[in-house]
């Protein structure tokens, strides 16, 4: 069968399994995080700006996703282009897999373990910005190894900016990318670049609200998930219970730093990104003065992002016992993890200015998303490269 055969299966394949979730999922097309992007692109799509439902200035998310929102226009329609970027996305795995490897073997084996993944099927599901995220970056991801030219380092580099307007996550990969392309004149360029989105939008939100930032979100998510992490993981009972007291405390004393400084009886009377300053540097502080808690709030992400399988997703849609679709899924991630492991020091051997670059990107991107709010939905813009690793491991040895 030749490549485009295989890749053709491979699609196929993919978008059925994604169809069948989309159909059996019964319009459950909704998770908590949704509003926070559809409200933002409801007031674009009616000509109002990228504001939130207070029709004040929308500073925690970014406006990539939102965007994309307004193109698509409606739950339905987005999930079923999500479902659809998904289905060519593991084409691209196939593609890539097979030109980086020489071996087809690596090539079908990572594009079944990103076609039939669960996370990535579940949240192809959701109003969320993951697969767009996946998606664009895999591209990037391509682009930067294919670039030679300081045009190529330019359109790289602003990809890389309109990335950080998706998901803010990506904020710093950029700087894995220099690692990358060092050696190479282009990679001044590509830095510049990659700058250029983020700082003005960065911009964009201090003549807003006075605060020079990307995502305000990030003062909250350090407060509510790094620092109340740090302190509920060292706590002696239910993580998740322990989570919610310190966060009630944190926020406590958030709100006596905001309204002393700022003089003012109720902190929601100021634009969120005055708030998350406090956030911020509250949390982090409580990150800083409690480095065991941290460490172990970090570690926990990890595992949550590398192991969560996430098999309540299959739950919903399986008639499968419950039981058994827990263990089967918990034992897939846990062996396609050791895959990943035995994928790049296979990777390694064979290129290893790719090997450094997916597991310099790889660890970049699991690292800065682990805290206590890490779940498997964190490993889902990482699948494409994550199934490329894990089918290196089936590459034979010559």
């Amino acid at each position: 069968m030749s490549s485009r055969s295989v890749a053709i299966v491979v699609f196929c394949a993919a978008l059925a399994a994604h169809l069948a979730y989309f159909f059996a999922s019964n319009g459950d097309f909704f998770y908590p995080d949704s509003a926070t992007y559809m409200v933002p692109a409801q007031n674009l799509a009616h000509g109002l700006g990228f504001v939130n439902w207070m029709h004040v200035p929308e500073t925690i998310r970014t406006p990539g996703y939102p965007l994309f929102l307004v193109l698509t226009r409606g739950a339905v329609a987005t999930v079923l282009v999500q479902h659809l970027l998904s289905a060519l996305l593991a084409v691209a795995v196939f593609l890539a897999a097979a030109r980086w490897s020489g071996s087809r073997a690596v090539a079908i084996v990572a594009a079944v373990l990103f076609a039939l993944d669960p996370p990535s099927i579940h949240y192809a599901n959701k109003v969320l910005s993951e697969t767009l995220f996946a998606a664009i970056f895999f591209a990037i991801f391509l682009g930067v190894l294919s670039a030679k030219t300081n045009r190529a380092a330019i359109v790289t580099g602003l990809a890389t900016g309109v990335l950080v307007l998706i998901r803010p996550v990506a904020i710093l990969w950029f700087v894995v990318v220099a690692i990358y392309l060092w050696r190479r004149r282009i990679a001044i360029a590509f830095v510049i670049c990659a700058l250029v989105f983020p700082i003005a939008w960065g911009l964009r939100n201090r003549a807003r609200t006075g605060v020079f930032t990307i995502a305000s979100v990030a003062g909250t998510n350090m407060l509510m998930y790094r620092g109340a992490g740090a302190l509920a993981i060292m706590d002696d009972y239910e993580f998740k219970d322990a989570l919610h007291d310190r966060q009630e405390e944190l926020l406590e004393q958030a709100d006596e730093m905001i309204e002393r400084a700022e003089h003012v009886q109720d902190r929601n009377e100021l634009p969120h990104a005055v708030q998350a300053q406090y956030f911020g540097a509250l949390g982090r502080r409580v990150f800083l003065q409690h480095p065991l808690g941290a460490a172990m709030i970090t570690l926990h992400g990890i595992e949550m992002i590398l192991f969560d399988s996430d098999q309540d997703s299959m739950m919903i849609v399986s008639k499968v016992p419950p039981s058994i679709v827990q263990m089967s899924l918990d034992a897939f991630t846990a062996i396609e993890f050791l895959f990943v492991l035995a994928g790049l020091i296979a990777m390694w051997r064979h290129d290893r200015a790719l090997a450094l670059f997916t597991g310099l990107t790889l660890l970049y991107f699991i690292v800065i998303s682990a805290g206590g709010e890490s779940e498997a939905r964190f490993r889902v813009p990482l699948m494409p490269l994550y199934a490329i690793s894990a089918g290196f491991a089936f590459r034979p040895r010559r």
